[in-house]
């Protein structure tokens, strides 16, 4: 099914915050292996205790968790790449451990889709990039790798997954509207 108007929503993690053996379920590189779970149907107690252990072993760095400061300045340095990449955001929340994104990707021309993963992981890499040339984030990355594309269906949908992306904002997330309106100058 093609996503309504090319708009999808996009989320992703932290680096090292969501490794295989976690006990709210998991994917594997190319759905190798896709685990679920969640708070209703959880696994049995420690039942990829050894495997969420083995992957934190093999981290190259710690697990990275964004202090508010830095979740603002990810927030809008991920907004200028992917604007830089004429992609229409909509809403993006960064919290400490994982993001969601609400954009439109079309071509230029705005006739033919583009590829969401590959422009988010354009963006991902600018963003980080410069963020530890600032000293704001150790260099190295802050981001795992990848993210999941999921495809509006309808006006109903987008408005829902606008709200849920603002949301996060209650939980401690950078929200990319929130921003935008400290940033307007005031009457």
């Amino acid at each position: 099914m093609q996503p309504w108007r090319n708009w999808f929503h996009c989320t992703g993690s932290m680096y090292g915050q969501w490794l295989p053996g976690e006990d709210r379920g998991w994917r594997e590189r190319d759905h190798r292996r896709h685990v679920d779970a969640d708070y209703k149907h959880p696994f049995p107690k420690r039942a990829f205790a050894d495997l969420k252990a083995r992957s934190k072993k093999l981290l190259k760095q710690s697990p990275v968790e964004l202090n508010h400061d830095q979740r603002i300045e990810v927030c809008k340095s991920l907004h200028a790449a992917l604007i830089e990449r004429e992609v229409e955001v909509v809403e993006m929340s960064i919290g400490a451990k994982h993001w969601h994104l609400l954009a439109r990707f079309t071509a230029p021309n705005k006739l033919s889709p583009r590829d969401p993963k590959i422009i988010v992981g354009e963006a991902k890499g600018k963003c980080s990039f410069i963020l530890s040339r600032q000293g704001i984030v150790k260099p190295g990355g802050i981001w795992a790798a990848g993210c999941r594309t999921l495809s509006i269906n309808d006006e109903g949908h987008f408005w829902n997954c606008k709200k849920y992306v603002h949301d996060h904002l209650f939980e401690g997330a950078a929200v990319l509207s929130e921003l935008i309106k400290l940033a307007e100058p005031r009457p």
